[in-house]
C-alpha cells in the first residue's frame, strides 16, 4: 500500500503519430506535427504532474487496438531505460521509479460496441467483440477495469445503456448515473495529459491485481476528489481539431495514432 495521493488520468488517447496542432511542437506545413520521442515526451509530462504536487501520477495509455497500446507502453519502457530509471510490470501496468514519486502506464483499450464506446483499462489482450454486454463481461473475466466514457455524447453510450449494464461497471465520467463518478483528460495530444484526471488516496501500486482492486474500492466507497481544469473532447474547439486530424492526416497517407494497425 502507498501512503500518498495519486493522480490518476484513466483515458489518454496519445501517440506517435500526427496529429493536428493549433499549440506549440514541432510543426509540419505549419500546423501538423509528430510527437516524435513519444516516450521522452510521455514521461515528463507525467514526471511534471507530480512535481510540487506530493504525488504519485497514472495515466491510462489508450487506443482502439490494444496490441498498440502495449507498443505504446514498451516505448515508455525504453525511455525509463536510457534514464536507467528502475522499473516493473505487472500484466497490462508499468511502474517506474523516481526519487519523489512513482509513475504508473496501464496499457488500455477503447472499445466501439454496438451502444457506443466504452474504456476499458488494464486488458492483457485486444478484446474484439462489438456486443457491450459480450465486451463488458469478457472485460470482467480478464480484470480489466470497465468505465463508461463521454456518455450521451458522440458516438457514446446513453444513460439507459449504463442503467440496463450497470453492475458491469466500475465508474462513468458523468454525475446522476447512480455510478462512482471519475474524471479523465480523454487527451489527444501529449500537452492535454492530466487537464482532469482523479485523485485517489492510498493505492497499492505493488501490481496490476492491487492496483485495480484499490481503485475500484476508491471509486465504490467515494474516496477520491475529480479534478477538472479542462474538458478534453467535451470541449467543442478539441472535437473540432481532433476530427479535422483524423480525416485530414488519414487522408494524405500518414501514420495516424488512432486507426487500428491493420489499417495503416
Amino acid at each position: 500500500m502507498n501512503n500518498k495521493k495519486t493522480h490518476v488520468d484513466f483515458h489518454c488517447h496519445i501517440s506517435d503519430a500526427y496529429d493536428i496542432s493549433y499549440r506549440n511542437g514541432a510543426h509540419f506545413y505549419g500546423f501538423l506535427q509528430r510527437t516524435k520521442d513519444f516516450g521522452q515526451a510521455v514521461l515528463d509530462k507525467t514526471l511534471a504532474q507530480t512535481q510540487g504536487n506530493q504525488a504519485n501520477a497514472i495515466a491510462g495509455i489508450v487506443n482502439f487496438d490494444d496490441d498498440r497500446a502495449r507498443g505504446l507502453v514498451d516505448k515508455i519502457k525504453r525511455e525509463a531505460d536510457s534514464r536507467r530509471l528502475g522499473y516493473y510490470q505487472s500484466g497490462p501496468l508499468l511502474v517506474i521509479n523516481t526519487i519523489n514519486a512513482r509513475l504508473g502506464f496501464i496499457a488500455s483499450q477503447e472499445l466501439v460496441t454496438d451502444r457506443g464506446d466504452v474504456l476499458f483499462v488494464g486488458v492483457p489482450r485486444n478484446i474484439k467483440s462489438r456486443k457491450l454486454g459480450d465486451a463488458l463481461m469478457e472485460a470482467k473475466d480478464l480484470g480489466a477495469l470497465r468505465l463508461g466514457c463521454h456518455i450521451n455524447g458522440v458516438r457514446s453510450l446513453n444513460s439507459e445503456d449504463i442503467k440496463e449494464y450497470w453492475a458491469y461497471f466500475n465508474g462513468v465520467d458523468r454525475t446522476n448515473m447512480g455510478l462512482p463518478v471519475y474524471a479523465a483528460s480523454d487527451s489527444h495530444t501529449v500537452q492535454g495529459m492530466f487537464k482532469n484526471y482523479t485523485l485517489f488516496e492510498n493505492l497499492d501500486l505493488s501490481g496490476w491485481r492491487g492496483l485495480r482492486e484499490s481503485i475500484e474500492g476508491g471509486l465504490r466507497f467515494g474516496n477520491t476528489f475529480t479534478i477538472k481544469s479542462g474538458k478534453g473532447l467535451g470541449d467543442y474547439a478539441e472535437m473540432v481539431r481532433h476530427l479535422a486530424s483524423v480525416g485530414f492526416v488519414h487522408g494524405i497517407g500518414l501514420p495516424l495514432g488512432l486507426m487500428k494497425r491493420e489499417t495503416k
